[in-house]
């Protein structure tokens, strides 16, 4: 099915080259540069690293299936400058895709496969909003209980919001309150993950530490870690590890399911921790105040891009 699947990225409908690639990067994890909007030779060095992985290690390579396309990776890097007051994508490349001016307060961006994004801003105006492929506005929500942290849209179309009024909202299409979810302290950081739990950062306050929860979709907390300080970003890793970062103590943990900390990188930045993503292939991106930096599990920083005013990133 590799093969044929490569074979697809030479088709002359976008549409066919588009779902080839989501298939092949969400069963195998794999990268290799390749951008479904140009044919041709543009993508023939992606096409060959394709084949040469499938020849050497892929027909024995552990597949990840059933095939989930919705959140298979695209190569794209989304970045949010609050001093820049810009919001920008770039391709494998470097190449910069799309951009939006006047982007005053972005607190989070997240990217999906079919080129839209999710933004929350917090103030002027204080909302959620969700851009198109092209960048035109699909979705807004301003008149929000409270200030919005985080956001993601959900499998079902639905766009779930952390704000800082102790609650996560999850709002239909329509704009109506699909289910709320109580917390006992301030989500900085919200996702939703396979099995339907909701996974969310919380900032500690005063003598309560901050932590990390796992909640059921009855409200039941199922997972919980409380060694924080201010945890910034929290994500759950296809191994089925934890990954936390603490801006305040510029700590970044990877935790296994027992709370066991199998990984530990204390960032030697100056700036408090912004934002931290692993990526395919193990490395983990770290964002603060000075700029964007690449790491490896050694703690090595094998890139690096000065930028002052980055407030977060996703990629995707």
């Amino acid at each position: 099915c590799l093969r044929t699947l490569i074979s697809l990225l030479d088709s002359p409908e976008l549409s066919t080259r588009r779902r080839a690639i989501e298939a092949l990067r969400s069963t195998t994890s794999q990268q290799f540069g390749y951008n479904h909007e140009t044919v041709g030779e543009a993508n023939r060095s992606a096409i060959e690293q394709w084949l040469d992985w499938v020849n050497q290690t892929g027909l024995a390579a552990d597949l990840r299936l059933p095939v989930r396309v919705d959140d298979a990776p695209v190569g794209r890097l989304l970045l949010a400058n609050n001093k820049l007051q810009r919001l920008r994508e770039m391709d494998d490349s470097g190449e910069e895709v799309w951009s939006q001016n006047n982007m005053k307060n972005v607190w989070s961006c997240r990217g999906f496969a079919d080129g839209h994004r999710v933004i929350t801003t917090t103030t002027n105006p204080r909302a959620v909003i969700e851009y198109d492929a092209e960048g035109k506005e699909t979705w807004k929500k301003s008149d929000l209980p409270g200030t919005p942290f985080s956001a993601v849209r959900l499998a079902n179309g639905h766009i779930l919001v952390a704000c800082n009024n102790k609650k996560v909202y999850e709002f239909r299409r329509d704009e109506t309150v699909a289910r709320t979810i109580e917390l006992p302290g301030i989500p900085h950081w919200v996702s939703r993950l396979e099995n339907g739990n909701t996974l969310v950062a919380l900032t500690g306050s005063g003598a309560t530490p901050g932590e990390v929860r796992e909640i059921d979709p009855l409200g039941k907390t199922v997972w919980q870690i409380a060694t924080f300080r201010n945890p910034v970003s929290v994500q759950r890793l296809a191994n089925g590890n934890t990954l936390v970062a603490d801006g305040s103590t510029r700590l970044i943990q990877e935790f296994d399911a027992n709370k066991k900390v199998l990984w530990v990188h204390r960032w030697q930045g100056n700036q408090r921790l912004n934002c931290v993503k692993r990526i395919p292939g193990g490395k983990t991106l770290v964002v603060d105040e000075e700029g964007l930096a690449e790491i490896d599990l050694r703690g090595r920083v094998t890139r690096q891009t000065q930028e002052a005013g980055i407030r977060c990133l996703d990629q995707f």
